[in-house]
């Protein structure tokens, strides 16, 4: 806080002694509480980005036996509070949050050595108090208070595709080894998972949601030529999970369009909103729908306002696929991909990005994968998008955060999602958190756009390799394009190969810009080239085989993932080394093995993710033509 002296016409002189007085005698005050135990009043909140604002910051330890701080939170939503305390032997130091439900304990130091400890808790809008105890002659060294959104992990329980690595199926246990969750507060949930300890979790103040459909709501319910009532629409709501069960906080509806899909509903569904959150039964709990676009739609507007007033939240997908360039990127989310959109919203309702929780997209492999090209770094991608929503002013004061959804995320990027929410959305930074680039420096022309270009062939026989284009194969890739809209060709053009029975077919080229030690991945998708023509495809992982000198593999992290594709089966291979240079030979070929050419050196990798099968060198029928493209390096994030 910056202490002024009033504009009263002194003298600078004058000016300044009477801001040396006020601030001596700020601090004799402070003193003053601070040896009396009485609460220390509340500070000027600093805003630390756009999700972020710190209430509280301790500037000098506590070693006086009881204190207590004041706080301002906001708005009603979430506050996160960090201690630090040293304790030794029998000491011992407890933080407590002072609620109209009763004291709750924060956190208690009792381990003999300096930690912290973190809790988030949903508190209402308005002062709040914080006792600290200290006994034995304990200190507390440091205690943060912000206000953070609300962060969803979804969805908890959605497994039937979680095929896309080793670490499948992504419970609650897993979830808490790669540090999903500390960083959030809010669970969607799919299905049960036993794995979770439901009671825990909301006794330290976690919240659950069940997800829901308008599929089962709306849909069957036209199809079924029954009439769509309120009274239809309450009893159909009333009785969902997370509103009727008493360990549940409430339901996220997917999902509601500003297309027209729901325009008859709307009034029946904001009549039944009405009656269900008059209802006490009901009080605390939330309806969170999934929107698209509805500022286009009044009749849905007028639905999510009465959710509004309710305390429920709106929920707007905006599911981004990576752009040809960094300048691209950057002008798609200040425009229509995040911050124009907003702006369309406001128009209808100021202030409504208070009430609305950002999902974004992090499908990042098959079946529905927003990392699209593989010339650019995903990671940089998703850094991007929170970064815009922390920093852009058409965003400042959202509610909420999340990423859509686990079933389609590699657990790679599960992990780094959880360090962007810490980076953003709990420590309140404005900078990027990572520095790699945004386009990736290793290899050139990764999806053959450039028909050979950068590639070094070496055909098993005449016309046993070529560029190729297949229109519509980048979309059978499980490129999802979600609302950034399409690029023409993209994905479309793979490098061919027809499998001979003599020696393979193999391409390759070297890798720039390596950093020795680092842990990278390497992605291919390979299909059937008469599998594509004839419609006709038979679930089958591909072989293939890949080396890459001055590198050790890391199998346990490496996988391959079969997924189908409107009539079509390919192979996802996903593997991860650990360079040794800063620069290396990439050879990839249709057999898995070759004792005369193909070979690994001394530090070279033979990658053969199902040995086990015992397919011959080969790796398959002679014969066979299959397609590689997405051939994506880049760096992978360490544990």
């Amino acid at each position: 806080m910056t202490l002024r002296a009033p504009d009263t016409g002194l003298t600078k002189g004058n000016q300044m002694e009477i801001m040396y007085r006020t601030a001596r005698l700020a601090a004799t005050v402070s003193a003053l509480v601070a040896m009396s135990g009485l609460a220390a009043p509340a500070v000027e909140p600093t805003i630390l980005n756009n999700l972020v604002t710190e209430l509280l910051d301790l500037e000098t330890p506590q070693t006086q036996a009881h204190r207590q701080y004041n706080f301002a939170n906001p708005r009603a939503g979430w506050i996160f509070v960090s201690s630090a305390a040293a304790v030794r032997g029998a000491q011992s130091v407890k933080v407590i949050l002072h609620t109209a439900d009763g004291d709750v304990e924060l956190a208690a130091h009792r381990d003999g050595r300096m930690a912290v400890h973190e809790a988030m808790r949903h508190l209402p809008a308005g002062e709040h108090t914080l006792s600290v105890h200290c006994e034995g002659g304990a200190a507390l060294h440091g205690l943060v208070v912000r206000a953070i959104p609300e962060i969803v992990y979804p969805g908890l329980g959605y497994w039937t595709r979680q095929a896309m690595s080793r670490q499948s199926p992504y419970d609650w246990a897993f979830l808490k080894r790669i540090g999903i969750a500390e960083n959030i507060n809010v669970i969607l949930e799919r299905n049960f998972d036993a794995s979770l300890d439901a009671v825990q979790w909301r006794q330290q103040g976690g919240k659950i949601l069940t997800r829901e459909g308008t599929h089962v709501m709306i849909k069957l319910r036209k199809e079924s030529g029954q009439p769509f009532t309120a009274d239809w629409a309450y009893e159909f709501l009333s009785g969902r999970p997370g509103l009727k069960r008493a360990d549940r906080d409430g339901i996220m509806v997917s999902e509601f369009d500003g297309y027209g899909s729901q325009k008859d509903e709307y009034p029946a569904l904001t009549e039944a909103t009405q009656r269900l959150f008059s209802n006490p039964q009901f009080k605390g709990k939330v309806f969170n729908p999934y929107t698209v676009v509805l500022y286009r739609d009044e009749g849905g507007m007028a639905f999510v306002r009465e959710l509004i007033k309710a305390g429920s939240k709106i929920v707007e997908e905006r599911y981004l696929s990576e752009q040809p360039t960094e300048a691209e990127a950057t002008a798609l989310l200040s425009g229509w991909g995040i911050a124009n959109l907003m702006k369309q919203y406001q128009k209808k309702m100021p202030d409504i990005q208070k009430h609305m929780i950002w999902n974004l997209g992090y499908m990042s492999a098959p079946p529905e994968s927003l990392n699209t090209n593989p010339a650019v770094n995903y990671k940089v991608f998703m850094d991007m998008q929170l970064n815009c929503i922390a920093n852009n002013p058409a965003l400042a004061g959202l509610y909420g955060v999340m990423w859509y959804h686990s079933a389609y995320a590699d657990e790679e990027t599960l992990r780094w999602s959880a360090k962007l929410f810490r980076h953003y959305c709990i420590e309140g930074r404005r900078d990027m958190l990572g520095s790699d680039p945004y386009i990736l420096p290793h290899i050139e022309n990764p999806d053959f756009a450039d028909g050979a270009s950068g590639w070094n062939l070496s055909p098993a026989t005449t016309g046993s390799m070529a560029v190729k284009h297949a229109a519509g194969y980048g979309r059978r890739q499980a490129r999802y394009i979600g609302q950034s809209g399409a690029i023409e060709n993209q994905g479309d053009y793979f490098l061919w190969t027809k499998r001979h029975a003599d020696r393979p077919n193999t391409f390759s080229q070297p890798i720039k810009a390596l950093e020795p030690g680092r842990l990278y991945s390497l992605k291919v998708i390979t299909a059937d080239y008469q599998e594509l023509l004839s419609e006709k495809s038979t679930r089958a992982a591909h072989q293939l085989g890949i080396q890459i000198d001055n590198a050790v593999p890391a199998p346990r992290r490496s996988f391959q993932h079969v997924f189908g594709s409107d009539k079509l089966w390919l192979t996802y291979h996903f593997f991860v080394f650990r360079t040794k240079s800063d620069t290396a030979t990439l050879t990839i070929s249709d057999w898995v093995s070759d004792d005369h050419v193909y070979w690994p050196s001394e530090w070279g990798i033979q990658f053969n993710i199902e040995k086990w099968k015992k397919p011959g060198k080969t790796g398959g029928p002679v014969g066979r033509e299959l397609m590689f493209s997405f051939i994506e390096l880049q760096p992978y994030l360490e544990d």
